[in-house]
């Protein structure tokens, strides 16, 4: 027999670094600790309901200010469905009107009390909020690898072999390798895998007998860089770093910089555009993979467009959603202003572009490209 489902909302209430909790004084869970809220009834917005809530438990005016999250949990008698939202104090003191006692809890240390089963999923998703997207986005990448990316995969011994002999491909984008002529002759050249992780690209690359760096904000992915690199014998310097912010090498640096699709898990792609071209050299060359926008406008079966763009999980909380159901970490839609017309303003100049499809589903069955590979080069 399918449960009864109870909505409900849970109001947040934060000031300065804490946030409110209350204790349950009655029922099964009597003494546990909860967000403040209540049911929604017939015809009310959820906003309305938390402040009708609000108002009726600690006799206070709350503003109702962001959606967090929609915590889906069974009990024994009936699923819980209770959306969630950052509230503060309007006017009021928050008086306990129901509850039998009430704490100001430091965001950093919300475990400090026993919260009932529904309300520890609220507090993970609070500690999720307080992360950087570049944090969560790590986090995500690595539990891909633990559970069998394709871009996670490090290459075989006899595929470094084959590379040394001059039999080798690599990918910017899914399907289609890098014409050789993009990176032409690299032994001794310098070269930079711009979160380039995984121990696919860069093994090629050193044993073609270029100079080697990773840059990478996956822990797992440069574990793999490091297995590789011990298991063939070569050296490579591995650096954990953030692109997003000022790329820890000197101006001139590199001969070759080769990044593959990843800046969809970035906001603002110029400042990286940027950077790249402060460490090339003159006459260096920039490889790059970019994810179009096309991805980010239609539904998972690819049939349908239902997005706006941007696609900006930090300023859509329905795009946010989309990517916390589909276990997909925080990524981005860019457009090509920004990804070639970012490149151009930064400086460089482009001499040769592909495109590429997603390698499966629905759009790659029609052809559709969704995906560009750039050649571009710092003017001598």
């Amino acid at each position: 027999m399918e449960k009864k489902t109870i909505k409900v909302v849970a109001a947040i209430i934060r000031k300065d670094s804490k946030v409110f909790a209350t204790q349950r004084g009655y029922g099964d869970y009597k003494d546990w600790w909860e967000f403040p809220g209540g049911k929604i009834e017939p015809g009310e917005t959820p906003e309305a309901a938390l402040a009708r809530e609000i108002k009726e438990e600690l006799d206070s005016e709350i503003a109702v200010e962001q959606y967090l999250t929609t915590v889906e949990h069974d009990y024994p008698e009936f699923h819980l469905s209770m959306d969630c939202y950052w509230c503060k104090v309007k006017s009021g003191k928050l008086t306990l009107l129901e509850h039998e006692a009430a704490k100001w809890l430091p965001l950093d240390n919300l475990r400090q009390v026993n919260w009932l089963p529904a309300d520890v999923k609220v507090v993970e998703a609070i500690e999720k909020s307080q992360q950087s997207y570049q944090d969560i986005n790590a986090e995500t990448i690595d539990r891909w690898i633990r559970e069998g990316w394709e871009w996670g995969k490090p290459i075989s011994h006899e595929c470094f072999d084959r590379a040394k002999n001059r039999d080798w491909d690599v990918l910017l984008t899914p399907t289609k390798p890098v014409p050789h002529e993009w990176l032409g002759e690299l032994k001794g050249k310098r070269i930079l895998g711009l979160a380039s992780g995984g121990g696919q690209q860069m093994p090629v690359f050193a044993a073609l007998g270029a100079i080697c760096t990773v840059l990478d904000y996956s822990p797992l992915q440069l574990e793999s860089e490091r297995m590789v690199a011990e298991r063939e014998g070569y050296d490579i310097r591995i650096i954990r770093g953030d692109m997003t912010k000022r790329l820890p090498f000197e101006d001139g640096e590199f001969d070759v910089i080769f990044h593959p699709v990843s800046n969809c898990y970035v906001e603002d792609v110029r400042p990286i555009w940027r950077e790249c071209f402060r460490v090339l050299r003159p006459g260096g060359r920039l490889l790059a993979g970019t994810d179009h926008y096309i991805n980010y406008i239609v539904d998972s079966e690819e049939k349908k467009i239902v997005n706006s763009l941007p696609f900006n999980p930090l300023r859509n909380l329905d795009q946010r959603r989309q990517l916390e159901e589909e276990d997909a970490g925080m990524q981005f839609s860019h457009s090509l202003e920004e990804q070639i017309g970012g490149q151009l303003e930064a400086g460089f100049r482009l001499l040769a572009l592909y495109e590429d499809t997603n390698g499966e589903g629905r759009l790659h069955e029609m052809n559709i490209p969704t995906f560009l590979a750039m050649l571009s080069q710092k003017p001598n």
